[in-house]
């Protein structure tokens, strides 16, 4: 393999590694009504499936407060033994902002 094919094979798989790194963890571009699925007691792994990583967590142990950017649009799900106590789709990024801040 000459050294430009090593390149450009060299680039290629660093694009992939990359493609493969960004699509891994994050909200997923979910939707409001793919958020209403996630309900009172649904476990929070199911969370994860449905909405994908949050943007930010906040608490620990028994009660955590799981926080959502996704298209403009802004997300909190509490959870609470390991499942979800309640939800809240905020109506802008200040509200969201301001909830976030005070839940510290």
């Amino acid at each position: 393999m000459n050294t430009m094919n090593r390149r450009a094979a060299g680039l290629v798989l660093v694009a992939t590694v990359g493609l493969l790194l960004t699509g891994c963890g994050g909200p997923k571009n979910f939707t409001p009504d793919d958020f209403k699925q996630v309900q009172k007691e649904v476990p929070e792994a199911q969370v994860y499936e449905l909405l994908g990583k949050p943007s930010s967590t906040t608490g620990s142990g028994a009660i955590k407060m799981l926080w959502y950017s996704v298209g403009g649009k802004y997300y909190g799900v509490v959870i609470k033994d390991g499942k979800v106590s309640s939800t809240e789709q905020f109506a802008s990024k200040d509200e969201y902002d301001a909830v976030r801040y005070f839940a510290k």
